[in-house]
């Protein structure tokens, strides 16, 4: 009987020392129900790389189940909005095969604010340097030529999804969770 009071007492200390589930903890005020996420800004010379990072924000803020997300502030009935802008992407090799790269890095930075809008467009959460990156094996190319991103990515729409889920969930993460 004392091991089952100990195993309580154990319990119980361990779930009010502040440990939760990560993207769990949310950070916002109470009154934001609804999220707008507008088109970020695209600072890049990758095309589309805007949508599939907005898209991929929504998504995530979707699945979060806590709030509604729209495209647009326009709406009397959005409390908050997403706003953004993507500044770089970058290509790194990583690994080499004879010279060629095989594998390799990809990076996107971008600044994203979450404003709310019924608090006079008081800024809730702010990271001018968001980044998030994944590693992809490319095919063989020729000589010794760089990696085209723009090139890259047209041609692996993988390499651009899984890059934008990771980026929506470091985003929205620290978001949610005021990091």
């Amino acid at each position: 009987m004392r091991h089952v009071v100990l195993i309580v007492a154990a319990v119980t200390a361990l779930s009010s020392c502040g440990y939760g589930l990560a993207g769990r903890n949310v950070s916002l005020p109470d009154h934001i129900k609804v999220i707008a996420v507008p088109m970020l800004t695209n600072r890049t010379a990758v095309p589309d790389l805007d949508q599939m990072l907005t898209q991929a924000i929504l998504k995530e803020l979707q699945s979060r189940g806590r709030f509604r997300v729209v495209p647009d502030a326009k709406g009397a009935d959005v409390d908050a909005v997403v706003s953004g802008s993507v500044s770089n992407l970058t290509l790194t090799p990583k690994t080499f095969n004879q010279g060629q790269a095989t594998r390799v890095d990809i990076a996107v930075m971008a600044s994203i604010e979450l404003k709310d809008l019924r608090n006079s467009n008081k800024v809730l959460w702010s990271n001018p340097g968001v980044t998030a990156s994944d590693e992809f094996p490319i095919g063989a190319g020729t000589g010794t030529a760089p990696v085209d991103a723009a090139a890259y990515l047209r041609q692996n729409n993988d390499a651009y999804q899984r890059l934008a889920a990771k980026f929506a969930r470091t985003v929205v993460t620290s978001m949610l969770e005021g990091m």
